[in-house]
């Protein structure tokens, strides 16, 4: 598995900040067993992956 971007802000505005420059590698996720199935599986390679599962307003 090659090496991914990762974030994992804690507010809406901190996520909002790091999605601004987001480009189609970047991959939202709030849990992310689905995403890393689909890596494994060379279905999905994302190069940045922003978790929003923690964030709080």
């Amino acid at each position: 598995m090659k090496n991914i971007d990762y974030s994992a802000p804690k507010s809406v505005e901190e996520a909002v900040e790091i999605l601004k420059g987001a480009d189609q590698g970047t991959q939202i996720i709030a849990g992310g067993t689905d995403i890393i199935i689909q890596m494994n599986r060379n279905i999905k390679s994302p190069q940045k992956v922003v978790d929003i599962k923690k964030l709080v307003s």
